[in-house]
């Protein structure tokens, strides 16, 4: 058995902290920030809450049991995305591309979901209470828009 200096291990150990895309070596432009490049990392179980990606692509992504809350993704793509059971409470979906994701028990509680499109997107104990939804895309292809999402 190794013996690691403190100073080493405290090193190793703050690499924990850091988001899955350093973690696992995400492609080229990945990274928890507008405009990332992230297809297929997996972020499961991390808190990303205050998280400002607007634009980012994280098709077929891994937020299983993640923390969303606070963030914004405006325009972020999470097209085939993995998202149960997270939280995205008052989190800023707008424009976002959810076609397809599994969204199977996340709550999105006081979520922005205006112009979101969640085009054949897995729902089942999805909470949407106090979510803003304006000419958003549901998973059967409708329309939905509240009044007060509108004004």
């Amino acid at each position: 058995m190794r013996r690691i200096a403190a100073g080493a291990l405290l090193a190793v150990s703050s690499l924990a902290l850091l988001p899955a895309a350093g973690v696992t070596g995400g492609p080229p432009g990945c990274g928890l920030k507008p405009d990332g490049n992230c297809p297929g990392v997996d972020y499961s179980g991390q808190d990303l809450s205050k998280t400002n990606a607007p634009n980012a692509n994280f098709f077929s992504a891994k937020f299983i049991e993640t923390n969303l809350s606070d963030s914004n993704f405006t325009s972020a793509i999470f097209a085939r995305a993995d998202l149960r059971d997270a939280n995205a409470r008052r989190a800023l979906f707008a424009r976002a591309n959810l076609k397809r994701a599994d969204l199977r028990g996340t709550n999105f509680n006081n979520a922005n979901l205006r112009r979101a499109d969640l085009t054949n997107a897995t729902l089942g104990n999805t909470v949407f209470d106090g979510a803003t939804f304006c000419h958003t895309t549901m998973p059967d292809g409708s329309n939905r828009s509240d009044p007060k999402g509108c004004s």
